[in-house]
């Protein structure tokens, strides 16, 4: 790290950010395309386990509705040429016939639960090795 002016780092930290919306509302899906259309929005990410709560369809994710959000938003991202993340899907044959409508690569799915599930998991077995089990 050094001191620099604002003049050079403020655009060089507008280059490194990328602005990210996430869209997990029936209202955010209709509004898509007006939302992908605002200047400085990198890319926009659909959380599928908030939208399919707020459809009334917790956890199903093979609804068709899951599947027309998604390409509303897909169409959305096309338009406007920027990309399209999913998030909480973590079965991959239903991530990738969703993939097909339009989203890009990265998959961010589960990351949250799994590394706190992991690490309380290794903690525990840890602390079960050194005393041993107790009830």
């Amino acid at each position: 790290m050094r001191p620099t002016p604002a003049t050079v780092l403020n655009p060089a930290m507008d280059r490194a950010t990328i602005v990210q919306i996430l869209i997990e509302t029936p209202t955010g899906i209709a509004d898509a395309d007006a939302i992908a259309a605002v200047d400085g929005v990198d890319m926009l990410a659909v959380g599928a386990n908030d939208l399919t709560a707020e459809l009334g369809i917790p956890g199903q994710y093979d609804h068709p509705l899951v599947r027309d959000a998604v390409a509303s938003v897909a169409e959305a991202c096309k338009r406007h040429g920027i990309p399209l993340m999913l998030g909480g899907i973590g079965d991959p044959a239903l991530f990738a016939s969703l993939a097909t409508l339009g989203v890009c690569p990265l998959h961010l799915t589960g990351m949250d639960t799994d590394l706190l599930h992991s690490a309380a998991r290794t903690r525990v077995e840890t602390i079960t090795a050194a005393y041993g089990e107790t009830s």
